[in-house]
């Protein structure tokens, strides 16, 4: 290391300072579009429940697709063979990509928008530490 010491990296309190108060503000920005994420993934079971029960020959289309290797592949095997299972198994992949979705937009919008239109500069300047509007926007994502 040619005699040169290793300075440790610590996290300084100092750099989460106003978090709180900046998710708060990101929490009343988004009122109305957060239930939208948050009811999502129940409206897609919803949906599958109504597409598995208006089928009236869902057992022969459970076996077949339990029964397909590409099917086992990308979505996983159906444990039970049931209506429940079918719709669960249909169901988590659909919500798993919502969630996603919706995580990753919120993020987005809190972190890239607000750097574009100058308002992340405008927080900083103010005595918010240095990690406070990536971490309240990971927080609320």
């Amino acid at each position: 290391m040619n005699g040169r010491k290793v300075r440790e990296c610590k996290m300084k309190e100092y750099n989460f300072t106003g978090t709180g108060t900046i998710l708060r503000i990101l929490l009343r920005r988004d009122r109305f579009l957060l239930p939208i994420w948050i009811l999502l993934p129940l409206l897609i079971f919803a949906g599958q429940i109504s597409f598995i029960g208006a089928m009236p020959d869902w057992q022969e289309v459970i076996a077949e697709l339990s029964g397909s290797p590409l099917a086992s592949a990308w979505l996983g095997p159906i444990v039970p063979l049931s209506k429940e299972g079918a719709i669960l198994w249909r169901g988590m992949l659909q919500s798993a990509i919502a969630v996603m979705l919706g995580s990753s937009l919120t993020a987005i919008r809190h972190t890239r928008t607000e750097e574009q239109a100058g308002r992340s500069e405008l927080v900083l300047g103010r005595s918010v530490g240095r990690h406070a509007p990536l971490t309240a926007a990971l927080v609320l994502s």
